[in-house]
């Protein structure tokens, strides 16, 4: 998926790259970056394709060495996206 494509589907599905950094417990240039290819990150990954409700490698092709991520990892995603879910505007 290309950059600005899931710039725009986070959007439509109003996910800001603030909120989800807050979530996450990281900087908005980091969600910025790994959107852009410029950084890598498994747990942003993982989380900006939960969020489109999409696989990992239909948003980010590029982490198919790290699509089998480990179960915690999983599991901790799925706890801070429904922490994301339940942000108010």
């Amino acid at each position: 998926m290309l950059s600005k494509n899931i710039s725009q589907a986070l959007n439509k599905e109003g996910f800001s790259q603030t909120a989800i950094a807050k979530v996450l417990g990281c900087s908005p240039s980091l969600i910025s970056k790994v959107i852009n290819r410029k950084a890598v990150s498994t747990r942003v990954a993982l989380s900006i394709s939960k969020l489109l409700e999409l696989q990992l490698l239909e948003v980010f092709p590029e982490y198919s060495k790290l699509a089998n991520a480990h179960k915690r990892d999983k599991r901790v995603v799925d706890l801070r996206i429904k922490q994301l879910l339940e942000i108010p505007d």
